[in-house]
């Protein structure tokens, strides 16, 4: 008998969450703001991981004329290394980039665009070495409408576990707000007048859930949904195929 484990299944499982790749001040920021992006630059790739050297980052806004994630509008030529888009280093792997005066200006926005995300690759000056998302994937960071907005923070979006690990859920509202957790319309938590909420769920039963978050103030409710797939994480045993020798096949 040959045991055949699920390899592939534990790669793709998260046993815990990392910190996310780029905070920005402020937490939810419109484009009408000034906005301070913070790059860390031990998360995702790591490829700027102990970087002493000159930071740029290479970068665009998604907007509602973007034909998709790839499609950034008003982005600079790839090695730009103009000082709009240098950042300054604040010490242990983090660096910072000023967007000023606002999103709009900045990036060169046009009226009738509206700024849906912003999107980013770190790069060093001579385009060496990039920092960029886990998987290699582009940096995207929402921008927000102006009022009650609510997200998840945690888990990723579309995350994959095992069944019986614990998850954290954790979401944030831009206001201080009457806030609910939901798995699958089932609720799992609430929370007052506050602008975070989170809670620990475990899944018995592998299969595809919705997250939800919702959150009420001044009579107005908001709310967000995401997926996230539980996998089962058991080995199986199979006969082995005819004609396969011990080693390498």
């Amino acid at each position: 008998m040959r045991r055949l484990y699920s390899f592939l299944i534990c790669l793709l499982a998260v046993v815990a969450m990392q910190a996310q790749i780029i905070t920005t001040t402020p937490t939810f920021p419109t484009e009408n703001d000034e906005v301070a992006i913070i790059f860390d630059a031990t998360k995702g790739t790591a490829g700027l991981k102990g970087f002493t050297g000159d930071v740029y980052a290479h970068t665009g806004v998604i907007t509602n004329q973007s034909t998709g994630s790839g499609d950034w509008k008003h982005a600079p030529t790839w090695g730009d290394n103009s000082a709009k888009y240098k950042l300054t280093s604040l010490g242990n792997d983090k660096w910072q980039l000023k967007i000023t005066p606002n999103i709009r200006e900045y990036y060169g926005v046009k009226d009738g665009e509206t700024v849906e995300q912003l999107a980013f690759v770190f790069r060093s000056a001579d385009k060496s070495k990039e920092g960029k998302d886990t998987g290699g994937k582009d940096i995207f960071v929402e921008v927000h409408t102006v009022g009650l907005t609510v997200r998840f923070d945690q888990p990723a979006e579309k995350e994959n576990i095992l069944i019986g690990t614990p998850l954290t859920i954790k979401a944030s509202a831009s206001t201080a707000s009457a806030l609910k957790l939901y798995v699958d319309a089932v609720e799992i938590a609430t929370e007052a007048n506050a602008t975070t909420i989170s809670k620990s769920h475990t899944f018995s039963t592998a299969g595809s859930y919705t997250l939800k978050v919702e959150a009420t103030a001044n009579g107005k409710t908001v709310s967000v949904t995401q997926e996230v797939t539980v996998l089962n994480g058991t080995s199986t045993s199979e006969t082995m195929p005819k004609g396969v020798r011990p080693g390498i096949n």
